[in-house]
């Protein structure tokens, strides 16, 4: 994995899947997920917010 890691040299840009905004995951970010065997993020932060907001009523 540490070998696939090392690999990971640019920026991706996504789309949000709520708001369709541009989101752009700096390599750091990208290794950062992986590392830690999370997703990568498919909403933007101000949608994360949201729909936290809402689980939590």
């Amino acid at each position: 994995m540490s070998t696939i890691l090392s690999l990971i040299q640019h920026d991706l840009n996504i789309m949000c899947k709520e708001c369709n905004k541009n989101i752009l995951l700096k390599a750091g970010e990208i290794k950062f997920y992986l590392n830690k065997g999370f997703n990568l993020p498919k909403r933007c932060k101000s949608c994360r917010k949201k729909r936290k907001q809402k689980q939590n009523r």
